[in-house]
């Protein structure tokens, strides 16, 4: 009976800090995007999500790239001060045309406008990362820019493609990987930054960070 009690204790997981290791190795995403959990998974990055609601704050002074960087480094400092001890892994993707720096539509109004600045012209679609932990003093921030230029749209296509509501939840009102596909002349950078994470440079910083812990 006593060594049963014993194996128990010995395999009590917390008490020796086995949880605790896994849980370090293991990265966090700060976010809930679908799509950046879709590429990490495809990438086999082991993960989990971890996000806060925070109010971003962002500086019209700054360039589109700060901007980013900015509100990715906001999103991974709120989980990372919760959680000093874990990596974690956020961004940002913005999207830049003719001056105008476009986040996410807040209507289908507001996505048409978004999509008719964008009817035939080059954007620029940048996404800001950040990797954090605190307890190691890490702080890797940096972005990545993709240049695609878009094909003239009718209102009538740009309307039949709001309608089904891709557009939700998107920089620029608009998702590449999908409808919105069809509307493209050109790409010239990282298709997955566009998607939401440029897995290239994260993968990258992701090596070197995992090599230090």
């Amino acid at each position: 009976m006593e060594g049963i009690l014993v194996c128990k204790y010995f395999f009590n997981q917390k008490e020796f800090g086995v949880d605790m290791q896994i849980e370090k190795n293991k990265w966090v995403l700060a976010s809930n995007s679908p799509r950046r959990k879709e590429l990490l998974e495809k990438h086999g990055v082991v993960f989990e999500v971890i996000a806060e609601n925070i109010q971003e704050k962002q500086e019209f002074f700054l360039t589109p790239s700060s901007t980013c960087m900015s509100l990715a480094f906001q999103k991974g400092l709120a989980v990372a001060e919760k959680h000093p001890h874990r990596k974690i892994l956020s961004a940002d993707t913005v999207v830049f045309c003719e001056g105008k720096l476009l986040g996410k539509p807040l209507d289908e109004e507001d996505a048409f406008g978004m999509l008719k600045l964008l009817n035939g012209k080059i954007q620029y679609v940048l996404t800001g990362f950040s990797l954090l932990c605190l307890e190691k003093g890490i702080k890797k921030v940096d972005f990545d820019v993709t240049e695609i230029k878009f094909s003239k749209i009718s209102d009538e296509k740009l309307r039949a493609y709001l309608a089904t509501g891709d557009y939700k939840d998107k920089a620029g009102a608009y998702g590449i990987q999908s409808g919105a596909f069809d509307f493209v002349d050109y790409i010239k950078g990282d298709l997955e930054n566009v998607i939401g994470l440029p897995t290239k440079k994260v993968l990258k910083y992701m090596v070197e960070i995992d090599a230090q812990m």
